[in-house]
């Protein structure tokens, strides 16, 4: 009896796969079956068997049978006959439900589930070298359990060549998106750098040096269908437009015009348009700014009303005197006054809630200026008998009213002069109402107070109130504090008494 000669695992010196391309067949079964041969493989594979052909090398003489654990080499056929068919295994001819392909293909989800680093060109990636490796290890594997006749028609080895090739082009992909992210990227930085330049020449000379080491770029690594001649022209434009940009945010308009009419020939007639139209608004703004102070004191009354007639009789002096088309001033100047009748209300209503806070700061000289003479003395007025207890009574039903119309923009601060003259209202309620009407005027979001108004009222007509009732809810809630919060507060406040709640 021949003892088996067991031998321990041999080493062999693995060959690193190197990426080659996937057109160069090794041999002519191979070629007229569509399937692409690596050399890396193959050479990977003579480390672990005897001879070479195709990509796998099974040599006639190298079959291996596993039985009970023991290896048998060389057998006779009588011998190979003898080996109990229960006990060698069974695979299918084809291989087609191989546990081996099933976990080629397994192993390759995981891989393409996982991050993918970048990577640069020519370059292998490692995850493909993982699947390489993978590959000829189970491979080595695979070949000790079973005996291939066709290597050409192996059905894993033709999973991993489709694999194999499908990879190189979701690398091939994956670096073309890589290349043209670098080179936007690269175009932002262009970009933005081109607006540090305050000389057209210098700016003109930055711009092509850029372009022309752009081209080289894009004509080698542009994945997109547009063509060099429509980028070139487009980051022309963003160039001079981002520089002139520039100067109009930081006020120099002479500067933003000096490059606009240098390059003027060479943009876009559409961004040509639009760059020009910047500019006369940015001149037209500065010029309205600089005159702003006599602009108000011609075209604003005292109610903060704008004179249309005239302001149109300004803008047409303003127009001639900076060479600027009437429909670009007009409406800038009008903006400009806009903007300033909202910012003095602001003012009016802080010195006005100054006053109902009890802050001394309200009587600063600077505060009247906001005010007309005859404003501020009334005001005055009202923070002085503010200060008394019981001044004067408050019919609450006239104070809900004037708040709603306020509200609504249909009472002015005179009505509330009025009433506080009647004695309608104390004079702590006609400073509040004041700086409700200021407020409001400044641009403060009044579509909260609408609701909120709406929402006391509806409250209180399904707790079935009585008129009364309903004036006294809705004088708590709006006659107390200057602001949203405030008004808030007091509703909750409004709800918890009712309830019997304790407020949290």
């Amino acid at each position: 009896m021949r003892i088996p000669n067991y031998q321990r695992q041999i080493d062999y010196q693995r060959v690193t796969p190197r990426g080659v391309a996937l057109t160069a067949p090794t041999f002519q079964t191979s070629r007229s079956k569509g399937w692409d041969r690596f050399e890396s493989i193959l050479q990977a594979t003579k480390a672990f068997m005897p001879t070479y052909k195709g990509l796998f090398n099974i040599g006639e003489k190298y079959k291996h049978w596993f039985r009970q654990g023991e290896i048998l080499f060389d057998k006779s056929d009588d011998e190979k006959s003898n080996v109990p068919t229960g006990t060698r295994p069974q695979y299918a001819e084809s291989g087609f439900s191989s546990p081996a392909r099933q976990e080629l293909l397994q192993f390759v989800k995981q891989q393409l589930g996982n991050s993918v680093s970048e990577t640069k060109q020519g370059e292998t990636h490692p995850l493909w070298e993982k699947l390489d490796d993978y590959f000829v290890q189970q491979m080595a594997t695979e070949d000790l359990k079973r005996q291939i006749e066709d290597p050409d028609q192996d059905l894993l080895a033709q999973d991993y060549v489709v694999l194999r090739r499908e990879m190189q082009q979701v690398q091939a992909a994956q670096l073309a998106e890589q290349q043209t992210a670098q080179f936007y990227k690269g175009a932002g930085n262009f970009i933005e750098l081109s607006s540090l330049i305050r000389s057209p020449q210098a700016l003109k000379q930055y711009v092509q040096d850029n372009l022309t080491a752009a081209e080289k770029e894009y004509s080698t690594h542009n994945s997109s269908n547009v063509s060099w001649d429509i980028m070139k022209q487009n980051l022309f434009n963003l160039s001079i437009a981002h520089n002139i940009n520039a100067s109009l945010q930081t006020g120099e308009v002479e500067q933003a015009r000096y490059v606009y009419d240098y390059f003027k020939p060479s943009i876009s007639e559409e961004q040509c348009k639009l760059l020009g139209n910047k500019i006369m608004y940015a001149q037209a703004t500065q010029t309205a700014q600089k005159e702003l102070a006599k602009c108000y004191a011609r075209c604003v009354s005292a109610e903060g009303k704008i004179d249309s007639t005239k302001m149109t009789a300004l803008a047409e002096e303003l127009t001639q005197e900076n060479h600027l088309p009437l429909d670009i001033m007009q409406p800038v100047l009008q903006t400009c006054l806009e903007q300033e009748v909202c910012k003095n209300y602001k003012e009016k209503a802080q010195v006005c809630r100054q006053i109902l806070e009890g802050k001394e700061a309200a009587l600063a000289e600077e505060a009247s200026s906001v005010f007309s003479p005859k404003q501020w003395k009334q005001i005055k007025q009202w923070q002085d008998e503010s200060k008394i207890p019981y001044a004067s009574g408050t019919y609450r039903a006239v104070f809900n009213g004037l708040y709603d119309e306020i509200l609504q923009g249909k009472a002015t601060p005179e009505d509330v002069a009025n009433s506080y003259q009647a004695k309608e209202i104390s004079a702590q309620d006609a400073l509040r109402l004041t700086e409700h009407f200021c407020a409001l005027k400044g641009g403060e979001q009044k579509q909260r107070e609408i609701l909120l108004s709406g929402s006391v009222k509806n409250w209180c007509q399904k707790n079935h109130f009585t008129p009364e009732q309903t004036e006294q809810a809705y004088y708590f809630v709006f006659g107390s504090g200057c602001d949203w919060q405030s008004h808030l507060s007091a509703a909750q406040e409004l709800k918890d008494i009712f309830t019997l709640q304790e407020k949290k």
